[in-house]
């Protein structure tokens, strides 16, 4: 497994197929937003501002906000179930069928395998909690006995739910491969993601680590862009006088281009390691075929 090519391949992909940034910004978790500090140091001054907002505002507008704030959380849930499968499919397309991929197409694709997507999401997530579940009921039972053997088994299960997360992702990103790559059930993708991680455990903890390696190391470059744009643009916005929230609008405005560029472009590559890793795992010796070769989808 040459995981350096795979992590070479994953960043080369996102750059060279730049439409593929608008799956990656909803597939790899959303925006990269910027969070800059409106701060002028008058913390109390701020406060009042707030409590002012808040005193102004009716209680009858929060139950709209909330339903606003669930709707489009809603909108980015179906996005996402929408932009994995069709970033799937198109690697697919440019790793083993030629180079022939087409945005609409992986787009169709996307939606064709949404109700698939979200089983498969509500199958892990009830996966874990029943686990996490089970093993936080054994502290809080032991707990009842001595607190002595709840700080115990939570010493001990702590290394067991780091486990348990690190094998519903593993297995949970290879089920979505194998869902769009062979086309298969969502039994078979689940089935076929299981033994995949049970006889490559070293590899898939290995890929696993560099995820999270890149993703902090994304998350610090983020953070770095995030003072060297923000501070300037908050040190303008106090000098002309602005208010706190005219102030926010300005720097929402302002970042949100770059930050949408920064979320598709990572979401993007992060997400290609999987994919090019599923595909070493699967063809481990086999040569990318040919464009008339590119893989069948199961009808739907």
């Amino acid at each position: 497994m040459d995981y350096g090519r795979i992590i070479r391949e994953s960043f080369e992909i996102a750059w060279r197929y730049k439409s593929l940034w608008i799956f990656g910004l909803f597939a790899g978790g959303g925006f990269s937003g910027f969070n800059w500090n409106m701060n002028s140091g008058n913390e109390e001054s701020t406060l009042q501002n707030l409590d002012q907002y808040g005193a102004a505002a009716p209680d009858l507008i929060l139950a709209p906000i909330i339903m606003v704030g669930v709707l489009i959380g809603l909108v980015f849930l179906a996005m996402h179930l929408i932009s994995c499968p069709a970033l799937i499919d198109a690697v697919n397309r440019i790793k083993r069928g030629g180079g022939g991929y087409r945005l609409g197409e992986s787009f169709s694709i996307g939606v064709d395998f949404f109700w698939r997507f979200l089983g498969l999401l509500l199958l892990y997530l009830f996966a874990g909690l029943v686990l996490i579940g089970v093993m936080a009921g054994i502290v809080i039972f032991l707990g009842t006995v001595h607190l002595l053997l709840a700080v115990l088994a939570a010493l001990v299960l702590l290394p067991a739910a780091l486990f348990i997360f690190f094998a519903l992702r593993s297995q949970y990103a290879l089920a979505q491969r194998a869902l769009v790559v062979r086309g298969c059930r969502l039994a078979d993708a689940v089935s076929e993601a299981y033994l995949l991680f049970q006889r490559n455990l070293s590899k898939n903890l290995v890929i696993f680590l560099i995820v999270i390696g890149l993703s902090i190391g994304i998350g610090i470059a983020a953070v770095t862009i995030w003072l060297a744009v923000g501070v300037p643009i908050a040190l303008i916005a106090l000098a002309i006088g602005l208010d706190l929230w005219p102030g926010l609008v300005l720097v929402m405005l302002l970042g949100l281009p770059v930050s949408v560029v920064m979320g598709g472009f990572t979401g993007t590559a992060l997400e290609n390691l999987y994919t090019l890793f599923y595909f070493d795992l699967v063809e481990p010796s086999a040569p990318a075929a040919p464009a008339d070769r590119a893989p069948m989808y199961a009808a739907r």
